[in-house]
């Protein structure tokens, strides 16, 4: 028979509920913070870097589709014939810019062209509008002419009547910079500027009708920047030359 000393020496001691020391909780939290701390910061980049390349990648498109409808329009630039009169038989045209300001241009153009009618072997030819609107978008406006008899066309008064067709070509046109969103040179490849403006080179009204007759291309210069305007890592800027080769003026390209 087994004493007693024997089965008590021989039975299992009782489990004990005492759980993890202070420090080692200590170390856990301290562990588990760093590894959140890894994940959070990873995450938070990820789209951080999501973000900026969503952001610029909007921004090269808006901007390149505001360049090339801008390039497509001024390049169709052509001067408007003026029908003779009795009192004037030989009038000069009227020049292919109406308009020429800094961020604001207006130019009959042959774009888009379709027959006046079936039987008709004429084209007609649009008024067009590129300008900033109050929240600096970039906006087409075009006016449609009206056949005068003989091949020659009028028009309306972009300044009064309102156009027959609208559309947004970009937007968030940047503030003006060191250029201006356009840029008139003449066959030299010479900026064309007002000297009573000064350092501006263009007033508001623009180029008299005298310099506008000696535009022979246009620099567009386009920053597209967030619609919020904040800073400047999501801005793209396209510059383009853009010759009027219906005009006939022979112009230097450097």
């Amino acid at each position: 028979m087994l004493s007693m000393r024997e089965r008590t020496g021989n039975a299992r001691r009782p489990r004990t509920d005492d759980g993890i020391t202070m420090a080692e909780l200590l170390v856990a939290m301290l562990v588990f913070g760093i590894l959140s701390t890894l994940v959070v910061g990873f995450f938070a980049s990820t789209v951080r870097t999501m973000s900026q390349v969503q952001a610029l990648s909007t921004n090269t498109s808006q901007a390149s589709n505001g360049m090339n409808e801008s390039a497509r329009i001024i390049r169709a630039g052509t001067d408007n014939p003026v029908k003779p009169t009795a009192a004037n038989p030989a009038p000069k045209p009227q020049p292919a810019f109406l308009q020429a300001k800094k961020e604001s241009l207006v130019m009959y153009a042959y774009v888009n062209l379709a027959p006046v009618a079936a039987t008709d072997e004429l084209f007609r030819p649009i008024m067009v509008k590129l300008s900033l609107d109050s929240k600096r978008r970039l906006i087409e406006q075009r006016w449609s002419a009206t056949a005068a008899g003989d091949g020659y066309w009028t028009f309306p008064d972009p300044d009064r009547d309102p156009p027959a067709e609208s559309r947004i070509l970009a937007a968030t046109v940047a503030p003006e910079g060191a250029d201006s969103l356009f840029t008139y040179t003449d066959a030299n490849g010479a900026r064309l500027c007002v000297a009573a403006a000064g350092a501006q080179c263009l007033p508001a009204a623009g180029l008299p009708e005298a310099s506008r007759r000696l535009i022979a291309a246009v620099k567009v210069s386009l920053t597209i920047e967030d619609e919020s305007g904040s800073g400047e890592q999501h801005r793209v800027t396209l510059e383009n030359t853009v010759g009027v080769p219906n005009l006939g003026i022979g112009r230097l390209v450097s």
